[in-house]
């Protein structure tokens, strides 16, 4: 008598096993919509929690928003110092940002021509939605992409901050 080994019994019984995968595959993806994600930690802390305690304190102080906060960072290359402050208080208008955190001339958030904001979002939306926004209105162009970038109107796929000075 032959002894038998797994992968003969896998191999002669593959179709079983693809059968079987697919669908295991096909439930898990008719589960997505049922999954919910818990993003708030703190419904795991128990009641007399210092934490929860201090959490709620904060809510009641200074609303939701200060207590679910994320944050999102912008930064501009080449952006002229004239108009730093003009789009941080763009960036400001834009839906769910609660506060930006940005000081001119600091070196904090001004290194040479890259500059740094760092926009506090509040609870109305996410932080890829609003880093999208971001995104679609001022364009993305990485230093790997175009290092020694000379911006010109006619460069420019997306209207940006440089072009309305130029124009």
């Amino acid at each position: 008598m032959q002894k038998r080994h797994i992968w003969d019994i896998i191999v002669r019984k593959r179709l079983v096993f693809l059968i079987a995968a697919i669908v295991v595959a096909l439930a898990s993806a008719l589960m997505i919509p049922h999954t919910h994600i818990n993003t708030d930690m703190t419904r795991y802390l128990p009641d007399d929690s210092p934490m929860k305690q201090g959490i709620d304190q904060m809510t009641e102080e200074f609303g939701e928003e200060a207590v679910g906060m994320g944050i999102v960072r912008v930064m501009f290359w080449s952006l002229p110092d004239s108009l730093r402050t003009s789009t941080k208080d763009d960036l400001s208008k834009i839906d769910g940002i609660s506060n930006i955190l940005y000081q001119d001339g600091s070196e904090e958030y001004n290194r040479g021509e890259k500059v740094l904001y760092e926009l506090l979002c509040g609870s109305q939306r996410s932080q890829l939605e609003i880093a999208d926004e971001i995104s679609d209105k001022y364009g993305s162009r990485p230093p790997e992409a175009q290092p020694e970038w000379n911006h010109r109107r006619a460069d420019c796929a997306v209207p940006c901050q440089r072009c309305a000075v130029e124009s």
